[in-house]
């Protein structure tokens, strides 16, 4: 089933005009951002009046920033170490920016000029503006999780499926509707990943055992849109991570170790119940075993990532220009392709930058609840890193972008009393060395 634009009525558009308006006059660009980061899962445009509501959203959280600058008294953009990453990834950005104005496939170049300004840098932006406040982080974290559930419903009202039948075959078995009749299933179900990370930061910095029991219920409510949605790479990629979380927390915070140990068992009962139930979901119909599944998803993905170095070859330099876009399905190799060499070298300058990151995480000794958010957002990172590498590209993994910055900015942030980390080793200088 393929599902269409949803058109706002007089009352739902006053209603977001309202809840809008508030977190602009209050000054909180973080609960916009995480309404407007979490909108892939509603895999369709929601029509404000003859607008997108991306666009009103947009206009929002520019005014909302601009008020909680004026409210906070002072104004500090970038974190206060490392800060030569900031210009690393303009060079980046600008190279990008020349590529795609480039394009002959001016339809494309539309496209992607769209989601390269208004999903990978205009969010930055905004991002980085309240990025040290772990406070206004927790409303981000908040607002990310509520609007990609109501993403979720939404996809479910658009496919006439009531939560009356839900109750009565809860993975569709009977419905005969395949990944939600989603066509880039992968981008909805990633998000359902991120919000479950991201709600267990909030689970461990929370003691009150009500509220903890209500997140334990919302993790399993993002958890079925995350099966149901098919997307098997999500799934393994969140089990990964939420392994890596655990670890940490065995070293670093004992106490909740148990608390981690029944979100992932929650997790891979409700994994093991589903397939169960429903295991054409992650097999497919023209397979008859996960393995087989995944060998069959593999050896697709090989074929991509084969034409992928081969447009690399034919023009290594450069690359084709985003001319062959969403060809290779991985990070890595679609950046060869489309951007040469020179952007495959502001590449490494990520990964560096990521690895130092990484290790200021993992040698923290503290365990404080800034170090917890630093650990989750690092989570989502390596979640997007593994999920790109067998459907993802430069300018479709947006979420490991801000969850970096996250983690850079948390580390110098006014909570604590001293730098997580220091970049100093990462200066060009060094790296040219």
């Amino acid at each position: 089933m393929e599902l269409i634009d949803v058109q706002l009525s007089m009352g739902q558009m006053a209603l977001l005009l309202i809840l809008y308006g508030a977190f602009v006059w209050f000054g909180h660009p973080e609960y916009l951002l995480g309404i407007y980061l979490s909108y892939i899962a509603w895999v369709r445009s929601v029509l404000f009046g003859p607008i997108a509501n991306t666009w009103v959203l947009m206009v929002a959280m520019v005014i909302a920033s601009f008020i909680y600058i004026l409210h906070a008294g002072r104004f500090r953009f970038l974190p206060s170490q490392g800060k030569w990453f900031a210009s690393w990834m303009c060079l980046w950005w600008i190279w990008m920016f020349v590529l795609l104005l480039c394009l002959h496939n001016h339809e494309l170049q539309l496209i992607l000029l769209r989601i390269f300004l208004c999903f990978v840098i205009a969010p930055i932006l905004i991002l980085l503006i309240f990025s040290h406040d772990i406070t206004r982080v927790k409303g981000f974290t908040i607002a990310y999780v509520i609007a990609s559930i109501c993403g979720g419903l939404l996809t479910l009202y658009e496919n006439e499926i009531s939560l009356h039948y839900l109750l009565t075959d809860p993975l569709l078995t009977h419905r005969g509707v395949a990944f939600l009749g989603i066509y880039n299933y992968h981008w909805f179900a990633q998000i359902f990943a991120i919000s479950i990370i991201l709600i267990t930061a909030l689970y461990l910095n929370n003691v009150h055992k009500i509220v903890r029991f209500i997140l334990l219920i919302v993790i399993a409510i993002l958890g079925y849109f995350l099966y149901v949605a098919g997307s098997r790479h999500s799934i393994l990629g969140l089990i990964l991570s939420f392994s890596l979380l655990i670890v940490w927390a065995f070293r670093r915070l004992r106490n909740s170790f148990f608390s981690l140990a029944i979100i992932l068992g929650l997790i891979i009962f409700l994994s093991a119940w589903f397939y169960q139930t429903a295991p054409a979901i992650l097999t497919r119909s023209n397979t008859s075993g996960v393995e087989d599944a995944l060998l069959s998803s593999t050896s697709e993905r090989v074929q991509l990532w084969e034409k992928g170095l081969e447009n690399f070859a034919n023009s290594p330099i450069w690359g084709t220009g985003f001319e062959q876009y969403v060809t290779t399905h991985n990070f890595f190799i679609g950046v060869l392709a489309d951007q040469g060499l020179v952007g495959f070298v502001m590449l490494i300058g990520l990964m560096v930058f990521w690895g130092q990151l990484t290790y200021s995480v993992w040698t923290d000794p503290r365990s404080s609840p800034l170090t917890i958010w630093r650990l989750a957002f690092w989570c989502i990172s390596f979640f997007c890193l593994f999920h790109s590498q067998f459907n993802g590209n430069v300018l479709s993994s947006i979420e490991l972008y801000w969850s970096i910055v996250l983690i850079w900015s948390l580390g110098s942030s006014d909570a604590e009393e001293e730098p997580t980390f220091s970049t100093d080793a990462l200066e060009p200088s060094v790296i040219k060395a």
